[in-house]
């Protein structure tokens, strides 16, 4: 069967909408260094602002709170409480995570931790706690109270959300759960990256495939 110039004509102009609304561009932050303890960092990339502040969290998860002090080490950054003067994102003395507020809308894709999967005391083996804006509406949500990243060499881990833990949004938190005094998370966060929601970017492109389909018809 022979497709006429006109269907192959529809054909790309429809192929032009479909990549211009499903393409997103990746955002990659390194987030380590030796800035010390801070209200808060900012970290941008390709044109996109992560601002990372502190907090703690309730055992339930229904509670999130700014507390703290947050620390940039060379291998990532950490939480510093009053009551806790560790420095990465542990389960000691409270529930320590970190804060993600993103300059737009973005799919958290991956995260990266260091010094994860350690040894504490009688038992070993790390897990994180995770928050997302789930429905919208402003407020912070536990999604899983312990996941498992993949350890990689030098106590290194990555987490990739994928499928039901894929959210889109402007604010995540990543936390340490302390479990029990023998068995608390730590860690520190060294990096992340998300696909940036080009939504303006495809408004032109938009209108460019329509016009094309009208004038085609």
């Amino acid at each position: 069967m022979r497709v006429n110039l006109k269907m192959k004509s529809i054909i790309i102009a429809l192929a032009i909408l479909f990549v211009s609304s499903t393409t997103a561009s990746a955002v990659k932050y390194e987030i380590g260094g030796n800035g010390g303890l801070a209200d808060f960092y900012e970290f941008t990339d390709s044109g996109v602002t992560v601002t990372a502040t502190p907090g703690t969290f309730s055992d339930d998860g229904s509670t999130v709170t700014g507390e703290g002090e947050i620390g940039q080490y060379e291998r990532g950054l950490g939480v510093t409480l009053d009551r806790d003067n560790n420095h990465d994102v542990d389960g000691t003395n409270g529930n320590e995570l970190i804060f993600f507020e993103f300059s737009e809308k973005v799919y958290l894709q991956t995260v990266s931790f260091t010094y994860y999967d350690e040894s504490h005391f009688l038992y070993d083996g790390d897990q994180f706690t995770f928050f997302a804006d789930k429905n919208g509406n402003g407020n912070l949500e536990l999604i899983e109270l312990q996941l498992d990243a993949v350890v990689g060499d030098d106590n290194t881990a990555t987490f990739t959300f994928l499928n039901s833990l894929l959210f889109s949004g402007t604010e995540f938190a990543v936390g340490a759960f302390e479990g029990n005094f023998y068995n608390h998370d730590a860690f520190k966060i060294s990096g992340m990256t998300v696909s940036a929601i080009p939504l303006l970017a495809t408004l032109p492109l938009y209108g460019a495939g329509l016009a094309i389909l009208g004038f085609i018809g």
